[in-house]
């Protein structure tokens, strides 16, 4: 729990962090748990909200991941959209030698954010139903690691495109089923989750359709406007979060 603590910056452990202390003391720590205490400690490092304001242990633990994920997944899904039009522009004008390693980074980049925003905001809802976010989040987070493995080893064995093809259905499902835990949650905002949710089914019907029928335009649309629903859901719920994080601040911890 010390070793936790010193994650955050000296001044917030100096001014914050015996209470804090104290607070953990009061109950087991929890894998959502610890999610909340690393992404609170990488806020506090980068300065995402001043000392000058309410500490999240006055409020618990509930909150603290929230401005942070809500970041993350506006980061990952706008840079979901850049890798979608990349691919498109590959499909259209036959442009993918040039824009492969730009493909990659932006591959990278999405993954990264969507697992964080995936972490920070099951460790929110894990408060309302924890076994159904247990499942929510373990199937797309298991997905995306696999299409940034994938990704990133295509380049040097072909065998890395199956590992990446595979952990995009699988992220894609799983997507769907977070999506679908947050909008019966009601955390976050059920449009956001709906979007998440159609833009993944969509993702994944276009994709088989487009393996099955060689390429089909029809196929092709069907997947693209999958993939630009999903990213804007994902941007929309980041939104959300950042929000909800800014209300919490501005009415204090009574109120919270």
């Amino acid at each position: 729990m010390k070793r936790l603590i010193r994650l955050y910056p000296a001044a917030w452990r100096e001014r914050y962090g015996d209470e804090m202390e104290a607070l953990l003391e009061e109950r087991p720590l929890g894998p959502f748990d610890l999610v909340d205490l690393f992404l609170g400690a990488l806020d506090a490092q980068l300065h995402l909200r001043g000392l000058g304001h309410a500490s999240e242990h006055e409020k618990g633990i509930t909150t603290m991941s929230l401005r942070t994920a809500g970041i993350a997944a506006i980061v990952g899904g706008t840079f979901w959209a850049l890798t979608w039009a990349i691919i498109l522009l590959d499909q259209v004008i036959g442009a993918a030698e040039g824009n492969v390693p730009v493909a990659f980074l932006t591959v990278l980049v999405a993954a990264i954010g969507t697992l964080a925003a995936l972490a920070g905001l099951s460790a929110v809802q894990a408060r309302v139903h924890r076994r159904a976010t247990w499942l929510s989040f373990l199937a797309p987070a298991t997905g995306i690691i696999l299409v940034a493995v994938g990704f990133m080893g295509m380049a040097a064995i072909e065998l890395f495109w199956a590992i990446g093809m595979l952990g995009l259905f699988l992220f894609m499902a799983g997507s769907a089923v977070f999506a679908l835990v947050t909008f019966v949650v009601g955390v976050f905002a059920r449009a956001a989750a709906a979007l998440i949710g159609a833009g993944a089914v969509l993702g994944v019907l276009g994709f088989v359709a487009v393996l099955g029928s060689g390429g089909e335009s029809v196929s092709q649309v069907v997947a693209l406007v999958g993939m630009v629903v999903f990213a804007l859901g994902w941007i929309l719920i980041g939104i959300d979060a950042v929000r909800r994080d800014r209300s919490t601040m501005a009415t204090g911890p009574a109120a919270a």
